[in-house]
């Protein structure tokens, strides 16, 4: 069953959000973060925004919000009802998959595992923080390749011969998911440092 996503980083409401928004109730779900490209940016909802139901069902936590989310699918069509500054709407929301689109995803696009590590897609927080455009971020490190070259969780893999990188699938395709194919490689590092490792 392939997930469906909004794009968006959430928590509960506190009473600091529903003071700020004139709430009644400390309920719902509030955006942290909107990932680029993800469903919700394309439905222009913002960081701060409070959702309080999805096709009419009340969610009041983080939790409640994303069992409502997991009935659909990728390319569903969801109507979430927010409040941003104080004002309540609704949009319609067309849900995506991991890689950033509505199809189903076939497994190892976007996010997956290769070479030992489980890789992730960057967040927006992700690229301002790291200071890229595009990348794959290592979310767990296991035995093989990117663990011999000394790779660490939270490494941003950038390029890999040359290639821009922006999911497993672009690996695949740059190395063949061949090890001998791995030639060049530019990283960024859990302390924001980038680096060109170079292979014998």
């Amino acid at each position: 069953m392939q997930r469906a996503l909004i794009g968006v980083n959430i928590r509960d409401v506190s009473e600091d959000d529903a003071k700020k928004q004139n709430l009644a109730d400390i309920r719902g779900a509030v955006i942290t973060d909107v990932r680029d490209g993800g469903s919700a940016a394309d439905a222009n909802l913002k960081v701060d925004d409070i959702i309080v139901k999805v096709n009419g069902v009340s969610v009041n936590s983080g939790s409640e919000l994303q069992a409502q989310v997991s009935k659909h699918r990728p390319g569903d069509k969801v109507n979430l009802t927010y409040y941003r500054n104080g004002k309540l709407s609704t949009v319609p929301v067309i849900l995506k998959n991991v890689a950033g689109n509505t199809s189903i995803v076939k497994p190892g696009m976007g996010a997956g595992n290769i070479f030992g590590a489980r890789l992730e897609l960057l967040s927006s927080a992700d690229k301002r923080s790291y200071g890229v455009a595009s990348g794959v971020k290592i979310a767990e490190i296991n035995d093989g390749l990117f663990k011999d070259l000394g790779l660490k969780k939270g490494t941003v893999i950038v390029g890999i011969n040359g290639k821009g990188i922006n999911s497993v699938e672009d690996i695949r395709k740059a190395t063949g998911s061949n090890e001998k194919s791995l030639k060049s490689m530019e990283i960024v590092t859990p302390d924001g440092r980038n680096f060109k490792i170079q292979m014998d």
